[in-house]
């Protein structure tokens, strides 16, 4: 078993990315790839609303993580993304 998070630039670019590889019609790579989509991440600036609340700005990137349960299946597809 393999942990990896995948960043892309745009939820776009995931989706394109994932119907190259055929992820959506291929359900044994379905059975041995699990895909978690994060989405975009906030990281807090150390400030605060007039409320008290964190302000928080929006990271680059599309974030995605993968865990591949068969080791046989390629991580490789992945290199490019890989954080």
């Amino acid at each position: 078993m393999k942990d990896l998070t995948l960043k892309f630039p745009d939820r776009a670019d995931f989706s394109a990315f994932m119907e190259s590889i055929g992820y959506y019609d291929d359900e044994l790579m379905q059975d041995d790839i699990l895909i978690d989509v994060i989405g975009n991440v906030y990281k807090e600036t150390g400030e605060l609303t007039e409320d008290g609340e964190p302000v928080c700005v929006k990271e680059d990137g599309y974030f995605v993580n993968v865990r591949i349960i068969n080791d046989s299946q390629i991580s490789s597809l992945f290199d490019e993304y890989v954080v």
